[in-house]
């Protein structure tokens, strides 16, 4: 539902602003989930340009791989943060500080 609404709201926007960074936050390799949700993107019409973190289930890998993308994130230079996990949703969501709005998937 709510990842939905944050598609709904990439194809409202005007056409000058329909390119749109979205890092990817993944805790192995893409899912089909994750495929699913970059395939919404795209159907919605925007120019998606995406940066990925694959932390290959290793939570210090992650852990170094965004803080290497603080800096980008608290300069708000990602429109969106997608994760998939529960360990990479905690992580984001600890380095995000509500700055951007995160799209997590598969969390317990």
């Amino acid at each position: 539902m709510v990842s939905a609404s944050i598609i709904a709201a990439f194809s409202a926007t005007s056409a000058v602003a329909q390119e749109k960074n979205v890092l990817m936050v993944l805790w192995k390799s893409w899912m089909p989930a994750d495929k699913a949700f970059a395939q919404k993107l795209k159907d919605s019409g925007a120019t998606i340009h995406y940066s990925e973190i694959n932390a290959e289930q290793d939570r210090s890998k992650l852990a170094t791989a965004i803080r290497v993308v603080e800096g980008d994130i608290a300069a708000k230079k990602f429109d969106l943060i997608y994760s998939y996990g529960t360990v990479s949703t905690q992580v984001t969501k600890a380095t995000v500080k509500n700055n951007t709005p995160v799209v997590f998937n598969i969390v317990f």
